[in-house]
């Protein structure tokens, strides 16, 4: 896969590891796409990166559509890359072809872009286990990350989540005070909107970890829906 990063000049989220969870990175770019081009800008995707050696092994590139977000995220749609930390970077350092630049003059018009950014993961819970289709994301400005991350380390390893949960910092093209987020995956609407049922001693936890994850302010939120997958 050829780098997208300095062309676009879109959204970029790459993960580290700490606490064992074997090195990993994925970017994301935010794209603003018209109604009427959302199949368009899928299809130009597809044929693309469909073809063999267009996505790096190692890696998996998923397309997906925004379904909710508060007031003033504009983006519809966002091109995700992921992978281990070695092929991520092999990635971004491909020589680009004819067929890329193609791909992108194709691709630039029918897409707006929105943002970029660069971060790493802090802690990851089922990170090998990423099937569920929609992503529900918190981004926050979190003023003590010392202190949030062993909040939220010991009340998650003491309630392990069921899903694939990722805690991780942006380090890079920071806007509205963003400095961490939240991303976990959910299998359909219905998971979205109910949550967990968690019990009364989970529910303790949680109040337990607000009052000492030290001061905390959410920024956005926001859910995607997978359209496709390639890898």
């Amino acid at each position: 896969m050829k780098t997208i990063f300095n062309i676009f000049l879109i959204t970029a989220f790459s993960f580290a590891s700490l606490n064992g969870f074997s090195q990993n990175a994925w970017s994301v770019y935010e794209w603003k796409v018209k109604p009427e081009n959302v199949s368009t800008v899928a299809k130009i995707c597809d044929d693309y990166l469909s073809q063999d050696g267009n996505v790096t092994e190692g890696t998996t590139v998923a397309l997906y559509e925004v379904m909710f977000a508060g007031k003033g995220f504009e983006a519809t749609h966002t091109l995700n890359i992921y992978g281990d930390m070695e092929s991520m970077n092999n990635a971004y350092n491909n020589d680009q072809g004819t067929d890329w630049l193609l791909f992108l003059t194709q691709l630039n018009q029918f897409i707006e872009p929105v943002s970029s950014l660069a971060g790493r993961a802090l802690k990851a819970y089922n990170a090998d286990d990423d099937s569920d289709p929609i992503h529900q994301l918190w981004v926050m400005n979190v003023k003590d990350q010392n202190k949030f991350l062993d909040s939220w380390t010991k009340l998650r390893d003491k309630y392990p989540p069921n899903n694939f949960v990722e805690l991780g910092t942006i380090v890079s093209g920071r806007e509205q005070g963003m400095t961490h987020y939240v991303l976990s995956s959910q299998k359909d609407f219905k998971d979205l909107v109910e949550g967990s049922n968690n019990s009364k001693d989970e529910q303790e936890a949680w109040s337990k970890f607000r009052s000492e994850r030290g001061e905390t302010e959410m920024v956005r939120s926001f859910a995607r829906r997978l359209v496709k997958k390639w890898n």
